[in-house]
């Protein structure tokens, strides 16, 4: 049982890291393409001082900062909901 619950743990807070990472820095794009394009002079430097993520990802510093929010949020929501998610998924097993 307790194997379920750690896999349900590792999937559930992996995938929902993933995804409102990247739903939450839509906003942050926009507002880099916005800052970058309109406000600074040269517009490659904007992206030389980048946020990198934990896994390599470099992006720029809005969507570096609106993800980093949505990580926070996926690795909350993901470590109560992937728990519950393996502890069901060990009934099924538990019957075959």
């Amino acid at each position: 049982m307790y194997s379920h619950l750690a896999k349900g743990w590792t999937v559930g807070h992996t995938l929902s890291r993933l995804l409102l990472r990247n739903l939450f820095s839509i906003p942050g794009i926009l507002i880099d393409f916005v800052v970058a394009i309109f406000w600074v002079p040269d517009y490659m430097s904007y992206w030389d001082n980048s946020i990198t993520y934990s896994d390599g990802t470099r992006v720029g510093v809005m969507r570096g900062v609106f993800g980093w929010i949505g990580e926070v949020l996926g690795y909350v929501i993901g470590s109560v909901v992937g728990p519950i998610a393996g502890f069901v998924l060990f009934f099924p097993n538990s019957l075959l």
